[in-house]
C-alpha cells in the first residue's frame, strides 16, 4: 500500500517537474511510436528506467537500485555492448572488486555465513554498481539528453526534500516508512537553531536520507546541474520574458536554495571538495594558462576583495551564533575528542597497511584486522578501551586508505588509474566541465569520509560520471602528467602526511577525563583544573560539576573482560599559600553511568547516583579512595563518574574571587 502511494505520488511530481524541463514524461517514451520490435521495446524500457532511477535516487536507495538493475537486465536482452577500449573506467572498476575479492577468497572463507558476508555485505558486494557504466555510456546522444533532464528533476527533488528536513520535526525517511507518523523512541534530527524573528526550530538538512553526510553527497553531484541550468535559461534572451519566467524564478529559488541546504548541511568534506573543484574547473576551462585568470583577478579585485569581507562577516556571525558550525569549525584544529575520532581510525588504518602492504586484507577483512591490531595497545593501556571501541570500525574514512588496506599496493594503483582516467575525461571535456563538478569533489572529500563505500552515493556518482559527453579530443601526455600530479597526487601527498603527522601523536594526548556541568554541557573552567592548574571564578558558594572516571572492567575488542579489583582515586591539591580563596569541603558523588556506544544505539547512557559524601579541604595533598562500589550489574560494564560540588565558607562583606583547586587524576583513576 505504501509502495503504490509513492509511486502514485512521485508519478504526479514527475509530471510537473517534466514540465519545467521541456520533457515528456516516461509514459509518452513507451508510446512515441506506435509499432516497435523487442529489441527497440527493450531499449525505450532501459531508457524508461534510467530515468526512473535518476527521480528516485532522493527518496530511496532501494527504489533506486531496483530502478538501475532493471535497466542493466533490459540493456543485456538489446545484446549491444560497448568495446573494452572505450570504458576503460568500467575495466579497472571491476578490476579492483575482484582483486579484494581474489585476496579474501586466497586467505579462507569458512562456511555459508562468511560466503555470503563477503558476497552481500562487503565492499565486493557493491562490484555490479560499476555495470551502470557502459548501460549509460551507450545510449545515443539523444537519449542521453533525455536522461540528463531527469538528473535535473531528481536535483529539484533532492533539494525540496532537503527544505522540508530542515524545519521538520521528525526525520523524513523513517516517518514516511512508519507510515506517516512517529514511533517513540526513532532518531531525532539535529537542531542546528531558530529562525531568527520568527523562533522557528531549524534542524539540520537530510532530506530522505540517513546521515548529513550523504546528504551532502549527493548535493555535491546534483547541485551543478541545477545551478548550470539555470545559468544557461539566463543566457537565452528569448526566456527573459514571457511564460518561461516562472520556470527561471523556480530554478533561481532552487538554485539559491540548494547552496543554502549545502552550507546548513554542515559536510566540511563537501565543503572542501567544491572549493578545490571550482579550482579544477578554472584550471581546464583556462587551458591550465593562468594569465588569463590574473587578468579576471586584477579588474575584478574591489569586487573580490569586497565579497571576501562579506564572507568573512556572515561566517564569524553565524561562528558565535551557532553552536553546530562552531563545533564544525573547532574540531578541525582541536585534539581529538570522543566527538572526532578521526586519529584512532587512521592510526589502525595504518596498522593494517604497515601489517599487509602489498596485497591488504581482503574484502570485508577491515573491522577485524582494525580490532586486531588494538588488543596489544588496549591490553597495555586499558583506560582506552572505551575510545576505541567505540570508534567506527567500518571504513578507514579515507577512501585513498581504505582501499589499500583492502587490497594493497596493487589496489592503491588501480585506485589511482580510476582517478587519472576521469581526469582525462575531463580534459577532453573542459566545455561541459562545469555541471559535472561534484565527481572530482568526491575524490577531495574522500580525503575525510568513504563516500565510495556509500551506497547512496556511488551509484549516482558512477551514473553521473558516465553521462559525461565523449570526445576524441587529443591530450598530451605531458598536459596529463601535469593536470594529474596537480589536481590527484599534490593533494593526496597533502592528505596522506597531514594524517601521518596525525597518527605521531601519542595516546595518551588523545585521552583525558572530560568534565561537564549539571545540565551535561562541557565545563571549560572545570576542565582547567583536571591535572592542569587553579582557576578562578565570580564570589559563588559552591561551583559544582561531573568528572568523566573509569571503567568497571578491564576490556578489551576481542570481548574478554575481568573485573576491576583496584580502588578508585583522586586527589585535591590546595596551595600551602594561599592565593585566592579555595574552598574549605567538597562533597563527592560516585555516580554510574552506562558504557554502550550511543551512535550505535541512538539514545544517551543512563546515569544514578549510587552514594554521596562530603569532606573537609585540608593545606596539601588530599587523596579519596574508593572501592566496592555497588554497581547494578556486576557482569555489566559500567563507568564510575564523580560529581564534585566545591564549597566555600560563607563571608560577610565585599563580594570577592574564589578559586578552583587543581584535581589531580591518572588516566585508569589508580596509583
Amino acid at each position: 500500500m505504501q509502495a503504490w502511494m509513492f509511486f502514485s505520488s512521485l508519478k504526479v511530481m514527475i509530471a510537473r517537474e517534466s514540465f519545467l524541463f521541456g520533457l515528456p514524461n516516461t509514459a509518452t517514451i513507451l508510446s512515441s511510436q506506435p509499432s516497435m520490435s523487442r529489441k527497440e521495446t527493450f531499449q525505450k524500457l532501459t531508457v524508461v528506467f534510467l530515468s526512473l532511477f535518476w527521480v528516485t535516487v532522493p527518496f530511496s536507495v532501494s527504489v533506486s537500485q531496483i530502478s538501475a538493475i532493471i535497466s542493466m537486465f533490459c540493456f543485456v536482452l538489446v545484446f549491444r555492448f560497448p568495446k573494452p577500449g572505450s570504458i576503460p573506467i568500467f575495466w579497472i572498476g571491476i578490476a579492483f572488486y575482484f582483486w579484494i575479492f581474489g585476496i579474501r577468497f586466497l586467505s579462507g572463507i569458512e562456511g555459508l555465513p562468511e560466503w555470503k558476508k563477503i558476497l552481500i555485505h562487503s565492499e565486493f558486494s557493491d562490484f555490479w554498481m560499476f555495470l551502470l557504466l557502459p548501460v549509460l555510456q551507450s545510449q545515443s546522444r539523444k537519449d542521453k539528453t533525455k536522461i540528463r533532464r531527469f538528473v535535473q528533476i531528481g536535483a529539484c527533488f533532492l533539494i525540496l526534500s532537503g527544505l522540508v528536513s530542515v524545519v521538520f520535526p521528525y526525520r523524513l525517511a523513517g516517518f514516511v516508512m512508519d507510515g506517516f507518523q512517529y514511533l517513540e523512541g526513532k532518531r531525532l534530527p539535529h537542531l542546528i537553531g531558530h529562525l531568527p524573528g520568527l523562533g522557528i526550530p531549524l534542524y539540520l538538512p537530510i532530506g530522505f536520507q540517513n546521515t548529513h553526510l550523504t546528504y551532502g553527497g549527493l548535493l555535491s553531484l546534483f547541485l551543478s546541474f541545477l545551478i548550470l541550468k539555470t545559468f544557461r535559461l539566463f543566457k537565452l534572451k528569448k526566456l527573459q520574458r514571457g511564460k518561461f519566467s516562472g520556470k527561471i524564478l523556480f530554478l533561481l529559488f532552487l538554485s539559491f536554495s540548494g547552496v543554502l541546504l549545502l552550507f546548513l548541511n554542515q559536510s566540511r568534506s563537501i565543503w572542501i571538495g567544491l572549493s578545490v573543484s571550482l579550482i579544477f574547473y578554472l584550471s581546464i576551462k583556462r587551458k591550465t594558462h593562468w594569465e588569463p585568470v590574473y587578468e579576471v583577478l586584477k579588474k575584478s579585485y574591489i569586487r573580490i576583495i569586497v565579497a571576501s569581507f562579506i564572507f568573512l562577516f556572515v561566517f564569524f556571525a553565524l561562528y558565535r551564533s551557532n553552536w553546530l558550525f562552531q563545533r564544525s569549525i573547532d574540531q578541525l584544529f582541536t585534539k581529538q575528542t570522543l566527538e572526532n575520532q578521526r586519529v584512532w581510525i587512521h592510526k589502525g588504518t595504518r596498522n593494517i597497511i604497515e601489517a599487509h602492504p602489498y596485497f591488504g586484507v581482503g574484502s570485508g577483512n577491515y573491522k577485524k584486522k582494525f580490532e586486531f591490531s588494538y588488543l596489544p595497545l588496549i591490553e597495555k593501556k586499558p583506560y582506552l578501551y572505551y575510545e576505541i571501541s567505540i570508534t567506527p570500525k567500518s571504513h578507514a574514512h579515507h577512501d585513498f586508505l581504505h582501499f589499500v588496506s583492502l587490497g594493497g599496493f596493487v589496489a592503491g594503483t588501480l585506485f589511482l588509474f580510476l582517478w587519472v582516467q576521469i581526469l582525462i575525461s575531463f580534459l577532453r571535456n573542459p566545455k561541459h566541465s562545469g555541471q559535472y563538478l561534484g565527481i572530482y569533489s568526491v575524490f577531495i572529500a574522500g580525503f575525510f569520509q568513504c563516500y565510495l563505500l556509500d551506497d547512496e552515493v556511488v551509484l549516482p556518482f558512477l551514473g553521473i560520471l558516465s553521462l559525461l559527453p565523449g570526445s576524441n579530443r587529443e591530450i598530451t601526455f605531458r598536459t596529463k602528467l601535469k593536470q594529474s600530479v596537480l589536481f590527484l597526487l599534490f593533494p593526496l601527498f597533502i592528505s596522506l602526511s597531514l594524517i601521518y603527522l596525525g597518527t605521531k601523536a601519542k595516546e595518551d594526548e588523545l585521552f583525558f577525563h572530560r568534565t561537564r556541568d549539571i545540565h551535561n554541557f562541557l565545563s571549560p573552567i572545570a576542565q582547567k583544573t583536571i591535572n592542569g592548574a587553579a582557576q578562578t571564578i565570580p564570589d559563588s558558594e559552591v561551583f559544582y560539576f561531573k568528572l568523566e572516571g573509569c571503567l568497571s572492567h578491564f576490556a578489551n575488542l576481542n570481548g574478554k573482560k575481568r573485573k576491576r579489583e583496584k580502588p578508585y582515586s583522586f586527589r585535591i591539591d590546595l596551595p600551602q599559600s594561599k592565593e585566592g580563596t579555595f574552598p574549605e569541603a567538597v562533597k563527592i558523588e560516585l555516580r554510574e553511568r552506562e558504557s554502550f556506544d550511543q551512535d550505535q544505539k541512538f539514545k544517551a547512557h543512563k546515569e544514578r547516583i549510587l552514594s554521596e559524601n562530603k569532606f573537609q579541604l585540608q593545606k596539601g595533598e588530599n587523596k579519596f579512595d574508593f572501592s566496592n562500589i555497588p554497581f547494578s550489574n556486576s557482569e555489566e560494564i559500567y563507568f564510575l563518574d564523580f560529581g564534585i560540588e566545591y564549597v566555600w565558607k560563607k563571608e560577610k562583606g565585599k563580594l570577592s574571587e574564589k578559586s578552583i583547586p587543581v584535581l589531580k587524576i591518572e588516566e585508569n583513576c589508580g596509583e
